[in-house]
């Protein structure tokens, strides 16, 4: 449900001329089946594994792949032990990566870009909820097994500076007239809420399964 443009493994085998950078990812593009909802913002477009508001602009240190549009080198790797998670084996090499490489070995790079398929039925209130909360529930364990490599810094740096800005950009419209942006407001701050009620949920299970 993906593919590459033309220039993509031109753009990801630049980096590498930098041995100290050990992977690369890049921003998927969506490619909606049909018109994507007004009220659907931009900054959760990660609920279909898309590139997503609050991303760099520019080739940047990275704290999270992306899946469906990411490379390694095979040494770095080998050296953290391949893939070691089923459902976030995307977040779990980078982690591994940067734990081992150093914060600044993975790179973002914006114009490696790769096209990704998303439904109808994926741009919906319903998938959009269930989504925002089933994944922070189980990142808790995902993470848990991750041990000392494991961090929140990419979660945390989306809540209080990307969705912050966001925020303040859909306010800022609403006031100038463009009410439908108050229905993206208000579904940043459910999906932000579910996402809080969904990792709360999954410490919880973690406790009790200790």
């Amino acid at each position: 449900d993906a593919w590459a443009a033309p220039s993509w493994l031109e753009v990801m085998m630049r980096v590498y001329t930098n041995p100290a950078i050990v992977a690369a990812t890049g921003p998927p593009k969506p490619a909606f089946e049909s018109k994507p909802p007004d009220w659907y913002p931009h900054s959760f477009y990660w609920v279909f594994g898309c590139g997503y508001a609050g991303l760099p602009e520019h080739v940047a240190p990275a704290k999270r792949m992306f899946g469906g549009n990411m490379s390694a080198r095979r040494s770095a790797l080998i050296a953290v032990d391949g893939f070691q998670s089923v459902d976030f084996d995307d977040i779990d090499m980078c982690m591994r990566l940067l734990d081992r490489f150093g914060e600044r070995s993975v790179l973002h790079v914006p114009d490696a870009i790769i096209h990704h398929y998303v439904p109808d039925e994926r741009a919906t209130w319903r998938y959009f909820c269930q989504r925002t909360y089933f994944v922070n529930k189980e990142k808790v364990q995902a993470f848990r097994d991750m041990g000392a490599s494991a961090n929140l810094a990419a979660e945390r740096d989306f809540v209080f500076r990307t969705l912050r800005r966001e925020l303040w950009l859909g306010f800022g419209q609403a006031l100038r007239g463009q009410l439908g942006a108050l229905r993206s407001v208000a579904a940043m701050l459910i999906g932000t809420a579910l996402a809080g009620f969904g990792h709360l949920h999954g410490r919880i299970d973690a406790v009790r399964n200790r």
